[in-house]
Protein backbone atom coordinates (compact mmCIF):
# COMPACT_ATOMS: atom_id res chain seq x y z
CA UNK A 1 0.00 0.00 0.00
CA UNK A 2 1.31 3.88 -0.13
CA UNK A 3 1.69 3.88 3.53
CA UNK A 4 4.05 1.37 3.46
CA UNK A 5 5.94 2.28 0.71
CA UNK A 6 6.22 6.10 2.32
CA UNK A 7 8.84 5.16 4.54
CA UNK A 8 11.56 4.33 1.98
CA UNK A 9 11.17 8.07 0.87
CA UNK A 10 14.02 10.05 2.51
CA UNK A 11 13.83 12.96 -0.26
CA UNK A 12 11.31 13.94 -2.49
CA UNK A 13 8.73 12.56 -4.76
CA UNK A 14 5.71 12.78 -6.68
CA UNK A 15 2.70 10.72 -7.39
CA UNK A 16 4.34 9.32 -10.40
CA UNK A 17 7.00 8.08 -8.78
CA UNK A 18 4.94 6.39 -5.99
CA UNK A 19 3.02 4.49 -8.32
CA UNK A 20 6.51 3.65 -10.43
CA UNK A 21 7.39 2.00 -6.86
CA UNK A 22 4.10 0.66 -6.06
CA UNK A 23 3.89 -1.29 -9.58
CA UNK A 24 7.57 -2.52 -9.57
CA UNK A 25 6.21 -3.99 -5.99
CA UNK A 26 3.41 -5.79 -7.73
CA UNK A 27 0.91 -3.66 -5.80
CA UNK A 28 -2.56 -4.27 -7.78
CA UNK A 29 -4.36 -0.71 -8.50
CA UNK A 30 -8.24 -0.80 -8.22
CA UNK A 31 -8.32 2.56 -10.17
CA UNK A 32 -8.52 3.32 -13.85
CA UNK A 33 -5.69 6.07 -13.31
CA UNK A 34 -2.96 5.19 -10.56
CA UNK A 35 -1.53 8.78 -10.59
CA UNK A 36 -5.06 10.12 -9.31
CA UNK A 37 -5.97 8.00 -7.28
CA UNK A 38 -2.40 8.01 -5.51
CA UNK A 39 -2.41 11.90 -5.69
CA UNK A 40 -5.61 11.60 -3.34
CA UNK A 41 -4.06 9.93 -1.44
CA UNK A 42 -1.18 12.18 -0.66
CA UNK A 43 -3.18 15.03 -0.55
CA UNK A 44 -4.65 13.28 2.14
CA UNK A 45 -1.84 12.49 4.00
CA UNK A 46 -0.50 16.28 3.79
CA UNK A 47 -3.53 17.41 5.33
CA UNK A 48 -2.98 14.97 8.14
CA UNK A 49 0.48 16.76 8.29
CA UNK A 50 2.44 13.10 7.31
CA UNK A 51 3.71 14.82 4.25
CA UNK A 52 3.97 18.25 3.42
CA UNK A 53 4.40 19.73 -0.41
CA UNK A 54 8.24 20.27 -0.73
CA UNK A 55 7.81 22.28 -4.42
CA UNK A 56 3.77 22.95 -5.77
CA UNK A 57 3.60 21.80 -9.23
CA UNK A 58 2.52 23.61 -12.14
CA UNK A 59 0.85 22.85 -15.49
CA UNK A 60 1.85 19.29 -16.59
CA UNK A 61 4.82 19.09 -13.60
CA UNK A 62 3.64 16.98 -10.47
CA UNK A 63 3.50 18.84 -7.33
CA UNK A 64 7.24 17.18 -5.09
CA UNK A 65 5.93 16.17 -1.61
CA UNK A 66 8.37 14.86 1.41
CA UNK A 67 8.12 13.34 4.46
CA UNK A 68 7.01 16.04 7.38
CA UNK A 69 7.38 14.02 10.52
CA UNK A 70 7.35 10.64 11.48
CA UNK A 71 5.62 7.57 9.75
CA UNK A 72 4.74 4.06 11.25
CA UNK A 73 7.90 1.88 10.83
CA UNK A 74 10.76 4.94 11.45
Amino acid sequence: SLHDALPIFSGKFTAPSMVEIMKRDGFSFAAQNPNIAVNAVLRKLVLTGFLKVAVAGSGRAPNQYERAGKVSGD
